[in-house]
């Protein structure tokens, strides 16, 4: 008389008469108790170290397909302000991000422009030019 325990959450017996439950490969999880396949994260989430469940990616990173065993930093110019995210956004004009893994963009300080999505780093007005805001998207004369 055989007696077979069912594999436990983030495990797998994929064939009968396994002396062992196989661990979630590498992107996959399983939360139920005697699965015989895992699950591939979702996209913008990895799974837990113990491949019991998934994660949503914080916010600065993301994950754009299923399977990722970790998330992303977002890219210089992006950001992401929430968790759970399949992409980043790219900053607005008047805004830029110099590092990656922003979860918001900066705003440009005033004597600072962009009028472009997705820049890194504002622009400096042109002498007898400025800006006496914030945000802006283009330099006045003085």
């Amino acid at each position: 008389d055989i007696h077979c325990d069912p594999c436990r959450p983030g495990r797998f017996a994929d064939v009968l008469s396994l002396p062992n439950c196989k661990l979630c490969f590498p992107g996959s999880f399983q939360e139920l108790m005697g699965a015989h396949n895992c699950s591939l994260s979702h996209a913008g989430y990895y799974p837990s170290a113990d491949r019991t469940t998934q994660i949503p990616c914080e916010k600065g990173y993301y994950a754009d397909v299923r399977g990722l065993e970790q998330c992303k930093a977002c890219d210089e110019g992006q950001f992401a302000d929430t968790v759970g995210r399949h992409k980043c956004s790219l900053c607005p004009g008047g805004h830029a991000a110099p590092n990656k893994a922003a979860v918001f963009c900066d705003a440009c300080t005033p004597g600072r422009w962009s009028n472009s999505t997705g820049l890194t780093e504002c622009t400096l007005c042109a002498p007898g030019k400025t800006t006496d805001h914030f945000h802006a998207y283009k330099c006045d004369l003085w």
